[in-house]
């Protein structure tokens, strides 16, 4: 959030009149409304325009349409949405900072709790709210279900470092994420088949276990990134994983 608003505050400084923000990544819902509280000016996000997508359900219809995308840019119902969310006036009530300065969910937790909730998969003790979607909770989308993705994507070695526990450390064991799978390349962050792919496949189709899971191999490098996993020291400085025994991870 931080960057965004430096971001900001350079351009209009060199003389650009900024009329509204998108946010592009889907990690950038969260800061949308400190953004818009400091600047005063609309800011788009993926939760707006699924929120604006799904108000056109009922009267939208692409049938004769030669482009999808324009023909719900053209809905009534898509665009007075959209037009309510340019109010720069606008809050989302279901996260991010709430006009009283509160950031919904993690206001109140213990600075302990706050640093290893990757670590717990956004999951703090009772009574205090699940932050976060499970990997298990997400749909892969149609024509796939739920059962279609191994549960061996629902967690991941990938965050472990050995006898840590918080986000700037690593964690002391596996933790909720999709490491194991997906496409694209893996990274440096590779594995003992010394494949550039993931270890198990798109959808966990290449492990039916734990015990199937290819060893990940640390790079004996700073962490960069090229080198997400390098373990950690205490005070937040990277590991030489070459000669630190507690830099081992499988």
């Amino acid at each position: 959030a931080n960057l965004v608003n430096d971001t900001i505050k350079n351009q209009t400084a060199k003389g650009f009149q900024i009329k509204a923000i998108v946010m592009e990544s889907t990690e950038m819902p969260a800061h949308s409304n400190k953004v818009r509280m400091d600047f005063n000016m609309p800011v788009f996000d993926i939760s707006t325009v699924g929120q604006c997508a799904m108000s056109a359900a009922e009267t939208f219809s692409a049938a004769g349409a030669d482009d999808v995308i324009a023909a719900l840019f053209r809905n009534a119902a898509f665009g007075t949405c959209m037009s309510r969310m340019f109010d720069p006036n606008f809050i989302e009530p279901k996260f991010g900072t709430q006009k009283d300065g509160t950031l919904l969910y993690y206001d109140g937790l213990p600075q302990d709790v706050l640093e290893s909730l990757t670590c717990t998969g956004g999951r703090p003790p009772l009574p205090a709210k699940p932050i976060g979607r499970l990997m298990e909770n997400y749909e892969p989308g149609w024509p796939l279900t739920y059962d279609d993705v191994g549960s061996i994507c629902y967690q991941t070695a990938a965050c472990m470092c050995a006898g840590t526990t918080t986000l700037t450390e690593g964690c002391a064991g596996w933790c909720p994420g999709s490491g194991n799978c997906g496409g694209g390349g893996y990274g440096t962050q590779t594995n003992s088949e010394n494949s550039d792919a993931y270890p198990c496949g798109v959808r966990g189709e290449k492990c039916t276990t734990l015990l199937s899971v290819p060893e990940l191999v640390l790079a004996p490098l700073p962490k960069s990134e090229s080198n997400h996993n390098q373990c950690m020291d205490i005070d937040g400085t990277p590991d030489d994983c070459a000669t630190d025994p507690n830099c081992t991870v499988s």
